[in-house]
């Protein structure tokens, strides 16, 4: 474990973690990402809260197409494989 910094929306916040420089990295882009989307107005809390909404729901997502995938037969007799375009979004209401 080592102690880092994180610079997430407009604060920054001290953790200690095991996570790989690459991993992290990774990770603290895409909060900022999702961030950034939240635009700029509003209480850090809150935009941290909609960060966490939106990053479940992909995960949710992403799980659930996995798993779709994981059920379908295999071979040359196995269904197309479905993209997934129609999965549910939260929309969120920025303020």
């Amino acid at each position: 474990m080592r102690q880092v910094s994180l610079l997430i929306g407009r604060q920054s916040y001290s953790m200690k973690t095991a996570l790989s420089d690459d991993d992290l990295n990774d990770a603290q882009e895409l909060v900022n990402e999702v961030m950034r989307d939240t635009g700029t107005a509003g209480e850090q809390e809150i935009r941290l809260a909609l960060t966490c909404m939106v990053l479940a729901n992909r995960l949710a997502v992403a799980s659930r197409r996995l798993d779709r995938i994981a059920s379908q037969p295999r071979g040359e007799d196995a269904p197309e494989e479905e993209t997934g375009d129609n999965e549910p979004v939260i929309e969120e209401d920025y303020p």
